[in-house]
């Protein structure tokens, strides 16, 4: 039997439509930690460590000709230089980081980052994801900008410049235990 090989013209893919593809690259680190603005007594605020779980949400077009986003070894190459800071570190002595809570983790992720300008044009960092442990998570989502948020796939939230977040039809976003417009599904 005879292998026939497709003609160049034959290979050539048909056109996919455009937009923006989310990509995410997870990264750990192990870091020590309290948090000096609890109430007395909280456990929280006794120095203690996590082994954090980083996502890194990345939104934008797939190029035409490498096939994707950005590359996943160079956000890994991004990211080594903040994980240097971060890693086995006590992260309230990091400038910025003086109340290390998660939230404020994903924000000071996304900052610094942000700060490198190291994506393509038309690409950017969507969302910063935390977590301490395997249940308890933080995203951070910049004012202005949308993300797809993790356990509603159907809806996008952004986050306006007060903070507030909201749906992608730009009402405000179901309080936790309510019905999720979207997805027929309860928060919890």
């Amino acid at each position: 039997m005879q292998v026939q090989h497709a003609s160049a013209e034959e290979r050539e893919s048909p056109r996919l439509p455009a937009g923006h593809t989310v990509i995410t690259k997870r990264f750990t680190f192990d870091s020590a930690h309290y948090l000096p603005n609890v109430p007395d007594g909280h456990k929280c605020g006794r120095m203690h460590g996590h082994t954090y779980t980083v996502w890194l949400h990345v939104s934008g077009p797939v190029g035409e000709r490498e096939g994707w986003v950005v590359d996943f070894s160079d956000l890994k190459t991004e990211w080594k230089p903040l994980e240097a800071e971060l890693d086995h570190k006590t992260l309230n002595d990091l400038p910025g980081l003086e109340n290390p809570t998660a939230e404020n983790l994903g924000a000071w992720i996304w900052q610094r980052m942000t700060d490198r300008e190291a994506l393509p044009p038309g690409v950017r960092l969507a969302a910063v994801e935390i977590a301490e442990t395997p249940d308890s998570r933080a995203l951070f989502v910049p004012a202005g900008q949308n993300a797809w948020v993790p356990g509603h796939p159907s809806v996008p939230v952004s986050v306006d410049e007060g903070g507030d977040r909201r749906r992608g039809n730009g009402a405000p976003e179901a309080p936790q235990g309510s019905s999720s417009p979207g997805n027929g599904k309860t928060s919890s």
